[in-house]
């Protein structure tokens, strides 16, 4: 069945690799790799996400059981050319949405990688000869900035900071933006773009929240992300059932908040 957007598809695709990384952990990263992802599903993308964390949890968050997928996860992808993009991507519950999940085979990427020459680009090598399938490849970095982060961002187009509204999570944000300047000016990705910053876990009742969001927007400016996830427990039900939050709470403002995002990203694709 064609979703409503399909018929409006340009097929000549411009293809979009997004990295959605913050060294830091608990600041919305998997939350918003998913529900970015079925937002611009919804919208009639076909979407590839990427699990590059050993964590699995955006992986464990779409349903898939990652205790018994054999051979079909990312991980073996990076280090079997025998198996292919396309075979160890999933099908989810969500048309046109797609995932290479994670295993916890993954942690053993970043000492395999460390011996392989020109390392940095393995991940890009093995979405190259397929991201065209997608209008967009979503990447869900892990909390660090390792070698499997370094992959994710060598392999994107640009990059999406989730930036939790508190102040020791704003103090990151200079290792990571030094990170992605050494990337460009070192040549591995010299066109790699900060598309945007999310703010994420907003609560508006304290002051704390309120000041990290305006200092946010006066240090980056256009770079932060109109749209402002709030922090709710809809998002706690959702990930209990291994759901998107635009599935399990359809009408909720949470919901409406990762379509908001969603259009923010393709306005910035289509300047």
């Amino acid at each position: 069945m064609l979703r409503p957007f399909d018929m409006f598809k340009d097929k000549n695709r411009n293809t979009r690799v997004i990295s959605i990384a913050n060294q830091k952990g608990g600041v919305g990263k998997t939350t918003s790799t998913i529900n970015l992802g079925v937002a611009l599903a919804e919208r009639g993308k076909d979407v590839l996400l990427v699990d590059f964390d050993p964590q699995s949890n955006m992986s464990i968050g779409l349903g898939v059981d990652v205790d018994n997928i054999g051979n079909r996860s990312i991980y073996h992808a990076l280090f079997d050319d025998k198996l292919t993009l396309p075979k160890v991507s999933h099908k989810t519950k969500i048309p046109g949405l797609k995932v290479a999940p994670a295993t916890l085979d993954l942690t053993a990427a970043e000492i395999q990688l460390f011996a392989r020459e020109n390392r940095e680009k393995t991940l890009h090598d093995l979405l190259k000869p397929h991201k065209n399938a997608y209008d967009y490849v979503l990447i869900d970095c892990p909390p660090s900035l390792g070698l499997l982060t370094l992959n994710a961002l060598v392999a994107s187009d640009g990059v999406i900071v989730p930036l939790q509204c508190a102040y020791w999570a704003m103090r990151g944000m200079k290792q990571l933006m030094d990170t992605i300047d050494k990337i460009k000016e070192s040549g591995m990705n010299p066109n790699l773009e900060l598309i945007g910053i999310l703010l994420t876990m907003y609560n508006s009742r304290t002051h704390h929240s309120r000041q990290v969001t305006e200092r946010a927007r006066e240090a980056f400016g256009d770079k932060v992300f109109q749209t402002v996830i709030k922090e709710t427990v809809r998002f706690d039900y959702a990930t209990v059932a291994c759901e998107s939050v635009l599935t399990h709470a359809k009408t909720s403002e949470a919901a409406d908040a990762y379509r908001a995002v969603a259009k923010e990203v393709e306005n910035v694709k289509n300047r």
